[in-house]
């Protein structure tokens, strides 16, 4: 509708959140579920565990009423010693962490 309408959740990820990822190298498997969920949940996740960033701002950043919605429903723990295990666990499976793609000037050292 060229704006006069505001555009669905749905289309919104299959018009420009999808193909946004896929050009950032993000590989999205036929099937597998993707879209707005996904990057919330990857915000919240980065800003309380591993940028750090005070509940209280992620959850007014997050536009949820109250800190308990986004932790519940949203945030992920990550500690080094999860970074740690699990890289040991693709060492022993033969396979390879890969490289870190975020910029160098990404903020924290918890990102390895």
């Amino acid at each position: 509708m060229h704006g006069a309408i505001p555009m669905c959740a749905g289309i919104f990820v299959t018009d420009h959140l999808g193909p946004a990822a896929l050009a950032a190298g993000m590989q999205i498997a036929d099937g597998e579920q993707f879209g707005l969920h996904s990057l919330r949940s990857s915000m919240a996740t980065w800003m309380v565990s591993i940028d750090e960033i005070d509940v209280k701002t992620a959850q007014g950043n997050m536009r949820h009423a109250g800190p308990e919605i986004m932790l519940r429903s949203y945030a992920q723990v990550v500690t080094d010693e999860m970074h740690d295990m699990q890289a040991r666990w693709f060492e022993n499976c033969g396979l390879s962490v890969g490289q870190n793609l975020l910029p160098e000037n990404a903020g924290s050292d918890a990102i390895q």
